[in-house]
């Protein structure tokens, strides 16, 4: 009795992990939680807004970029 009481609490465990894994992705395409991007938008970002630091108030504390070819990362105010 015990061994199929742990059979079919693991058979739900595992139904349910797909079944939620599988519905995350179907609500993140139906734009529940937000809007997607475009693939265009993806494939060609604008580095100057995409590595803006924006406080709370909607103020621009500063900016991070890499430089090509080097890999440090250096930080403007």
């Amino acid at each position: 009795m015990r061994k199929k009481l742990t059979i079919r609490l693991m058979w739900f465990a595992v139904i349910t992990g797909m079944i939620s894994f599988f519905g995350l992705f179907i609500l993140a395409g139906n734009g529940v939680f937000g809007e997607m991007p475009e693939f265009e938008q993806l494939e060609n970002p604008n580095t100057n807004l995409a590595t803006q630091i924006i406080s709370s108030d909607g103020e621009i504390l500063g900016k991070f970029y890499q430089r090509w070819g080097k890999h440090n990362i250096a930080a403007t105010s």
